[in-house]
């Protein structure tokens, strides 16, 4: 019935003695609502609380296994909200000469350290991201990721503490690259780079990211955390608008402006909710499941990289996981161009800040609801 048809008829019922009410019979439609325990926890999946109303988009899709996101990081360890998700693999950090020989520098998962299956300081960081992008969901336990029925390709290409210690590499531009490269060949379609440094440009990331679009694979990067250092310009995450399908990253807080460390300049492209605890405390962070400090950082006695906790971070890293989880969703509902995605992405973004484009949102904040729903447009 057209809209017209249906006021008169609704005129004419209401001339009715016998009839005690008319109304629209509207259609609803569900909410995918999780029964992870802490998932109320993650504000920044909740648009009331201030951020991106992702169960709204789960109606359309939770993402697909037959997608690999590849997290080219500091490593990540399995543990319950990732079980079974990890698949592949690679330590980029040590003796290249050498496979198999305790330092991790290769794909054996029974090689300590390797790409943090055995247990890494460092590896907190990608674990923390992983959960975001690909994190078990509506498994009644923990809390709950982007993409979640997405594989995750962990790609150790950044070390920390514990790698220094123990004499290997703390990441270059060079196992960088090499990550970049090796996530694509061996099956990766999204590339989460929550990583980043200052100084001069890198010629090897730009060729190699811009490899991994040519093979089909989209690339978010984090746009950096030291606005308030004097706001460098951040590497890669220059190469952002300088390749389609690679996709620069700025953070927001709860209230939906500017993390105060989140970098700001020309390369940044889209924001997604990074968390700001210097405003909204410690919950003001992302949750997501990580190992337990007191565990890995003991103050006496060997670390342990067996224990986990449900920990807040913050930083552009963590809403970089956030636009690589939507990447996951689109890939899932048929846009697999990755200039496409990033097309997608802008068109349908919330606006923030000044209208229009802007140093610190980019083109706004990710839609993920709107952006699935209109899919294909902006190709």
């Amino acid at each position: 019935m057209m809209r017209a048809e249906a006021r008169e008829t609704a005129r004419l019922l209401r001339s009715d003695p016998d009839l005690l009410s008319i109304e629209p019979d509207l259609v609803l439609r569900p909410m995918a609502v999780p029964n992870d325990p802490y998932f109320a926890q993650q504000w920044h999946y909740h648009e009331a609380a201030g951020g991106i109303n992702l169960p709204a988009a789960w109606d359309i899709t939770t993402g697909s296994n037959g997608i690999t996101v590849a997290v080219i990081d500091t490593g990540v360890v399995a543990h319950a909200d990732l079980g079974g998700r990890l698949v592949g693999g690679f330590d980029f950090i040590g003796d290249t000469a050498v496979s198999n020989d305790g330092d991790g520098r290769d794909g054996n998962a029974a090689d300590p350290g390797d790409y943090g299956c055995n247990g890494d300081a460092s590896s907190w960081h990608g674990t923390h991201v992983a959960g975001t992008i690909g994190g078990l969901t509506n498994n009644g336990l923990g809390v709950a990721g982007m993409a979640f029925n997405v594989s995750i390709m962990p790609v150790k290409v950044i070390g920390g503490d514990w790698d220094i210690i123990l004499a290997l590499q703390g990441g270059t531009d060079d196992s960088v690259a090499q990550g970049i490269r090796y996530a694509v060949d061996n099956g990766a379609r999204v590339l989460n780079m929550s990583i980043g440094r200052t100084g001069p440009p890198s010629p090897v990331i730009q060729s190699a990211l811009t490899y991994a679009v040519s093979q089909g694979a989209f690339a978010a990067v984090a746009a950096g955390n030291d606005f308030l250092a004097g706001n460098p310009i951040e590497r890669p995450a220059d190469l952002g608008p300088q390749i389609e399908g690679v996709i620069t990253v700025g953070a927001i807080g709860r209230t939906r402006t500017r993390a105060s460390y989140s970098s700001t300049g020309s390369y940044v492209e889209i924001a997604a909710p990074g968390g700001d605890q210097f405003f909204d405390g410690d919950t003001g962070g992302i949750l997501q499941q990580t190992f337990d400090f007191d565990f890995a950082f003991p103050f006496s006695g060997p670390p342990r990289f067996d224990m986990f906790t449900y920990f807040y971070a913050q930083g552009t890293s963590m809403a970089t996981a956030h636009v690589t989880g939507f990447a996951a969703l689109l890939m899932q509902q048929g846009i697999t161009n990755p200039a496409a995605i990033e097309a997608a992405m802008k068109r349908y973004a919330t606006d923030l800040g000044p209208s229009g484009r802007d140093d610190q949102f980019g083109n706004g904040l990710i839609n993920v609801r709107a952006t699935l729903r209109g899919m294909g447009l902006a190709k």
